[in-house]
Formats: structure tokens, sequence, C-alpha cells
């Protein structure tokens, strides 16, 4: 609401996957059912009228690939793929690249020195 951040989140994988393109899928997958259950916490508590944007930032451009629409040269494909194609085609969501020396979700998922950590955690009250 009011242009600010309402959520950021990174999380491990659970999921065995076979490829780095379904690695990001899961990942992306997980991290978008989050935001659709927040929309509709703010659709309830503010109105239907609402706007809120999504944006999953993904650093794997074999991940982005899922926005074409169809499984195309995916392999090992769920359900989730043709989940999150709908979503970005109802522009629920838009799905962008964040460069590795930008990716905040390294702040939960790899150990950093601390120079890195301050720089992350600084950018995140940018957002």
């Amino acid at each position: 609401m009011f242009g600010n951040l309402l959520y950021s989140s990174w999380r491990s994988q659970k999921a065995l996957a076979l490829s780095s393109c379904e690695t990001e899928v899961c990942a992306g997958t997980s991290a978008t059912s989050d935001p659709v259950l927040m929309y509709h916490c703010i659709c309830f508590c503010g109105g239907p009228n609402e706007t809120v944007k999504v944006k999953l930032a993904l650093d794997n451009a074999a991940g982005r690939s899922f926005r074409r629409s169809g499984v195309g040269r995916l392999r090992h494909i769920s359900l989730r793929v043709l989940w999150m194609q709908q979503k970005v085609r109802d522009k629920f969501l838009s799905v962008g690249p964040v460069s590795t020396k930008q990716n905040p979700s390294d702040l939960g998922t790899k150990r950093l020195n601390r120079d890195r950590m301050l720089y992350l955690m600084f950018s995140l009250q940018g957002l």
C-alpha cells in the first residue's frame, strides 16, 4: 500500500529438482503463493479496488522462461508452471531479473561477510 514494500521472502527448497530452471520455478511458485494470500487480505480490508503489484525477481534466466505460454522446452513440468503463467497473463504477477550483486535473497540462503550483509540489508530499505 502507498508504494511501500509489504512483503519479501526467501526460503530453502524442499523439492528435489533436476534442472536449474525447475529449481527456480519451484521457488518462484512457492514465493508467489504468499502474495496471493496477501492480495486477498488487502482486498478484504480495503475493498476490491485496491491496486496490488506483485513482482517476482529471479536471478536465473532459465527460471524466467516459464513466462512463455505452454510448456515449451521445459521438462519435468507440473501444474505450478501453468498456474504461474496464468498469473502473468492476468497481469497479477510480473517476472523480472535481479543481478547477483543486488539479490537480497542471498541474506537468507548464503553465508556472507559483514560488508555484503549490511549492503543487502540497506538495499532492502529502498525497495
